[in-house]
């Protein structure tokens, strides 16, 4: 890949790193993510400037065992969702959203 390239998409991933960071309080901050709490889900977003990505994933601790109707109401929203995955994981106790996100252009 050209460099020229690769350092538009590193430009790219540090600007919406910033825009993230003066929008949200940041709880910890790695060199390719930052983790928060935002209601009341734990929420990691992962920047990958080779693509350039944004990964974003909410979980939240759930301290019941699924009902058949949650589990179709997660598989209804998988079936319907377009950018991300939805999960109700049994032996972590917890429900997750993951989406994924390809940075085209700066956010404002």
């Amino acid at each position: 890949m050209p460099e020229k390239i690769q350092t538009d998409r590193q430009q790219l991933v540090e600007q919406m790193k910033t825009v993230v960071m003066d929008s949200l309080i940041i709880e910890e901050m790695e060199p390719a993510s930052l983790t928060l709490l935002y209601q009341d889900f734990y929420l990691n977003i992962s920047f990958a400037p080779m693509h350039p990505l944004m990964v974003m994933q909410f979980a939240r601790a759930i301290n019941r065992k699924a009902t058949q109707k949650d589990r179709k109401a997660v598989n209804e929203l998988n079936l319907q969702g377009i950018l991300g995955s939805f999960a109700w994981d049994e032996k972590v106790e917890c429900y997750s959203y993951r989406s994924t996100h390809w940075l085209d252009y700066p956010l404002s």
